[in-house]
């Protein structure tokens, strides 16, 4: 520990008298000794005190007498002095530890102590003895008070300021920060106040203003000036903080190897002069709605609460009337400094296209209530759909479109039928499941030894090319040449409602296979891309095209039908050329080249954290028919989507609405056609 560097008393008696300035009623009074300490926090050794001794009239004399500080305590002690009235003037000139940093001061304070010294043998220079000084002249030579009289008012005038009890009879050369006591709490308090985060410069300016201030009527009228001690207070019960202070002071006195010493309990005085200049709430003229889903939302603003514990609730409701409240996560709040202010609702209501709430913000103190004025007082939450097997989904208006803001997850119709996985029944869209019916005119032959006789027994034969390039394995069962019964092995795919296949023998003769809708398996699949189920909470289900549209072979011509299934909840669907056309003019703008079918500017809307809601991601395309095409397929850069009708584009029954998602930059949404009912792409529903 570093030891103490004391400094022999240094008594410079520099006597200087002046002619011009005589004393017309010239006391002796000799000071024997008279010890003291020199506090803002404790000035260092060296500090150089000057001694004035003043006439009767508290004019200055022209004497001065000159000592220094001994140790870093800020002690000093006088001794042998002759002065020629019981009123003295006593400066210290000096560096001081500054409890707020923790540090000594930059540069020299001065400050003043103007004092009766009869039957005094110690004093203290400090903030108060310098503030009251220009008061308690005026009040004895202006106003007649005793010098007494006119120091106790003088202190309680400064206690006023500061918001601290008054005091019968007081004299503040007696207080000293470096003991404990109500008074000398108070003390400290004003000191640290005054300090701030001031340098020396900005607190001598600040002393001064404050005593000139008060010099004729005792009080602080300069609004700015009371303004600005509650800001420097406020500031530093954040920052460094009250705790940190009383460490401060506490790690100086241990330094100085003073350990017989309680630190005054100063932070009740400094709380008390901010709750004393505390005014009315105000709220930050912003706020932030974010996180909203059909139950909750998140929102984010600033209060003030000028030195006040001030409570901050949120009012909100499916109207303006409110009805129901929440009180911020930070709240009650305290102090002059901007506080960041949160709150979180988690009991909104749902439809399946969401409310509109309407909100405000509500602070209030002991001086009063205010409410926000936001340039916006509403939000719309999202909607909550349910479908058939009780999958949720938000939902989303864009416009006046209300979409699905993610992707369908059922594996069933609103019907109640299953809609299949290739992967549980190993068949294919448009596979068949059974032949119902055949004609045979003639028996079948074969060829034995050169001999053509009937058929007997099973025969495995592949059938193929149809309308479709269809194919399938199935077997036959021949009783002399006539088919009895038939029995699919590999129901193989492309197969429609109407198809038919005309399987010939040597002699020529025909049997016509016929399949009917039930006999073929279109009523859709469903995939997960490379079969992964973790997929289904952000990507959903990859849909064949059978569930949105169906093909048929009619009077010998193959037509499209509409699929009378309906996938999406009730009062939603599949979405139509229309409503991308409606939702691409709204987020962007057309195509000129490409009516109908390409707009600009659209995509960073649609994918995930763009601005409509509609949250999509580059989901691919997977295809049924073969498993290694179910990988690698525009997976993580293209967002696909069925829409139900014939593409605009190019005539496709099987038509999707894509665009690109990040990190691929094109913002264009497109419409094209599909392909075939192989593909598999994602689905979106659009409310009717």
């Amino acid at each position: 520990m570093k030891k103490l560097i004391l400094l022999s008393a240094l008594l410079i008696f520099a006597c200087s008298n002046d002619a011009e300035q005589q004393n017309p009623d010239p006391v002796q009074i000799t000071i024997d000794q008279l010890d003291g300490y020199v506090q803002k926090g404790p000035y260092i050794g060296g500090t150089q005190i000057q001694v004035s001794p003043l006439n009767s009239d508290l004019t200055q004399t022209g004497t001065n007498y000159n000592a220094q500080i001994e140790n870093d305590q800020g002690f000093f002690s006088i001794e042998n002095i002759v002065v020629n009235s019981n009123y003295v003037l006593f400066s210290g000139i000096g560096y001081y530890f500054n409890e707020i940093t923790g540090g000594l001061s930059a540069s020299t304070l001065s400050l003043q102590t103007l004092s009766n010294i009869e039957n005094r043998n110690s004093l203290n220079i400090n903030v108060l003895t310098h503030l009251e000084r220009k008061r308690v002249e005026y009040l004895h030579t202006e106003n007649g008070l005793s010098f007494g009289e006119a120091k106790t008012q003088a202190i309680n005038e400064i206690f006023d300021i500061f918001c601290m009890s008054d005091v019968s009879s007081i004299e503040s050369e007696n207080l000293n920060i470096l003991e404990s006591g109500e008074n000398n709490a108070k003390l400290l308090a004003i000191s640290i106040i005054l300090q701030g985060n001031l340098s020396v410069g900005d607190l001598s300016e600040l002393l001064f203003d404050i005593s000139s201030d008060i010099e004729t009527d005792g009080v602080l009228n300069d609004v700015p000036t009371i303004n600005y001690l509650r800001d420097i207070a406020a500031g530093i019960s954040n920052v460094p903080g009250l705790e940190t202070i009383r460490s401060n002071i506490e790690s100086r006195m241990e330094f100085l190897e003073i350990t017989e010493y309680t630190v005054p309990d100063f932070e009740n005085f400094i709380v008390n002069f901010l709750e004393c200049n505390s005014g009315a709430p105000e709220i930050y003229n912003y706020v932030e709605v974010s996180d909203i889903t059909a139950t909750s939302a998140n929102f984010f603003t600033g209060a003030l609460a000028n030195s006040a514990e001030t409570t901050i609730t949120l009012e909100y409701g499916l109207t303006e009337n409110y009805g129901s409240s929440v009180e911020a996560l930070e709240s009650p709040i305290n102090g002059v400094n901007l506080v960041d202010i949160n709150f979180e609702i988690t009991d909104l209501s749902t439809t399946e296209i969401g409310n509109q709430y309407f909100f405000r913000v509500k602070a209030e103190n002991s001086n009063g209530v205010v409410y926000s004025n936001y340039d916006t007082n509403s939000f719309n939450t999202l909607g909550l759909l349910i479908d058939i097997e009780g999958n949720e989904y938000n939902t989303v208006k864009i416009g006046e479109q209300y979409w699905m803001s993610s992707n369908l997850k059922t594996t069933t119709y609103n019907n109640g039928l299953e809609i299949s996985n290739p992967l549980d029944t190993g068949s294919y869209t448009g596979a068949i499941t059974n032949i119902s019916s055949f004609e045979q005119n003639a028996a079948f032959l074969e060829n034995d030894n050169g001999q053509l006789v009937p058929k007997q027994g099973l025969w495995q034969e592949t059938i193929g090319v149809g309308v479709l390039g269809s194919y399938a394995v199935i077997e036959l069962n021949f009783e002399d040449g006539f088919v009895t019964d038939t029995n699919v092995i590999d129901g193989g795919h492309n197969w429609v409602d109407g198809s038919y296949y005309i399987l010939e023998d040597p002699a020529t003769n025909l049997v016509t296979l016929n399949f009917t809708g039930d006999d073929v398996l279109d009523d859709g699949l469903w995939l997960y891309y490379e079969n992964n189920p973790e997929l289904n909470e952000i990507y959903g289900k990859w849909y064949d095209g059978n569930v949105i549209n169906r093909r048929a072979v009619i009077d010998g011509e193959l037509v499209n039908i509409d699929s009378n299934l309906e996938i999406c909840p009730e009062g939603w669907r599949v979405p139509l050329p229309s409503d991308i056309s409606e939702l691409g003019n709204y987020l962007g703008s057309e195509d000129g080249n490409n009516p109908g079918s390409q707009w600009f500017n659209v995509s960073d809307n649609l994918v995930v954290g763009g601005d409509s809601g509609f949250d999509a991601y580059g989901n691919g395309y997977v295809v049924f028919v073969a498993a290694q095409f179910r990988q690698d397929n525009d997976f993580g850069e293209r967002a696909n989507f069925w829409f139900k009708g014939i593409s605009p584009s190019d005539g496709d029954p099987y038509g999707r609405f894509h665009f690109s998602t990040p990190p691929n930059n094109n913002q264009t949404l497109g419409i094209s056609g599909g392909g075939s009912p192989d593909t598999g792409y994602c689905i979106r529903c659009i409310k009717e």
